[in-house]
């Protein structure tokens, strides 16, 4: 049930993606879509970060990697992580990664 849940929460972060179209706000020049583009782009980090710590005992490698790249190490008491906060706020995304390595 909890996976069940977690996943729901991700449909719900791509139907945002899908609704907000951040690769059409990062295009305008207005001052309302570049608003719109922050708080999307905010909401969205903070909300895989959470995806993050609630999959992490599930897929604890590819999610501390993840983790690392947007929040730095994942928290080992992470259930005390598991609120929506802005501690993102002015953070860059590491590196690009391959979190899912092909098997071969």
């Amino acid at each position: 049930e909890g996976l069940a849940a977690a996943f729901r929460f991700l449909s719900a972060l791509n139907r945002q993606i899908e609704l907000r179209a951040p690769w059409n706000l990062a295009k305008a020049e207005d001052e309302a879509s570049k608003a719109l583009l922050a708080s999307t782009l905010a909401v969205l980090a903070e909300g895989v970060r959470l995806s993050l710590l609630i999959l992490s005992p599930v897929i604890p490698e590819a999610a501390a990697r993840a983790y690392a790249l947007l929040a730095g190490p994942l928290p080992t008491q992470w259930e005390k992580s598991l609120v929506w906060s802005d501690s993102l706020a002015g953070r860059a995304v590491g590196a690009q990664c391959v979190l899912f390595p092909r098997v071969s």
